[in-house]
């Protein structure tokens, strides 16, 4: 990115690990994203001490076909978001596990 900021791409690549993990814990299934959107709200510094936070609906805490989880990145000190997401998941079916497992 612009010097003295992180690029787009890491905050994407940070929140889509984040949300995925959020759906993978729950369900105890490792899971693909389908489609993810990024809002970016103000550019983020280096240096910045933030805070990511991913959460799922209650309702989306039972078996589904897909999933869908959000999440944000703030600044711990001040609260302010600097990006927010939200995407769609899909369960891996587990005969492909050991491929994901010895990759």
């Amino acid at each position: 990115g612009y010097k003295g900021f992180i690029h787009g791409g890491i905050i994407t690549a940070i929140l889509d690990e984040a949300l995925g993990r959020i759906v993978a814990s729950i369900h105890k299934v490792f899971v693909v994203t389908s489609d993810l959107k990024m809002r970016f709200h103000k550019p983020l510094p280096l240096g910045t001490s933030v805070f990511i936070e991913a959460v799922m609906d209650a309702k989306q805490y039972e078996h589904h076909r897909f999933w869908l989880a959000s999440g944000t990145i703030v600044d711990k000190e001040t609260g302010k978001r600097y990006a927010s997401a939200s995407g769609r998941f899909f369960p891996i079916p587990e005969e492909n596990y050991p491929d994901i497992l010895n990759t």
